[in-house]
């Protein structure tokens, strides 16, 4: 599969995810002091992802159509998507890119 192949029509989403998170070229420390880069991306250490380069726009969005392809599937996981109103499940999708799908199987709907 191509990232970002199958999401084309989840494009509002992730510019409402770019909106909230920003795009950032460099690798810095969020407001928990974990390394990120781009558009939220927690940084691992096998992303080989070094601090003080900049890198281009066309990696951030590499990286952050792995993420959304992640946060989608978590979605789809923890609640059908047919099952709720698109915008719903839009929230969903957002909810599983900032919280990961551990941390957002303790919510209830």
């Amino acid at each position: 599969m191509v990232f970002g192949e199958t999401n084309r029509m989840y494009d509002h989403i992730k510019e409402e995810i770019i909106k909230h998170e920003g795009k950032i070229n460099k690798v810095y420390k969020d407001h928990l002091g974990n390394a990120t880069f781009g558009v939220g991306h927690l940084v691992l250490p096998t992303d080989n992802l070094e601090e003080g380069v900049e890198y281009n726009d066309t990696t951030i969005m590499e990286y952050f159509e792995r993420d959304f392809d992640q946060a989608l599937h978590d979605a789809r996981s923890f609640i059908q998507e047919e099952s709720i109103d698109p915008v719903g499940f839009g929230c969903v999708i957002n909810m599983a890119f900032q919280l990961g799908l551990p941390r957002l199987s303790l919510k209830k709907i």
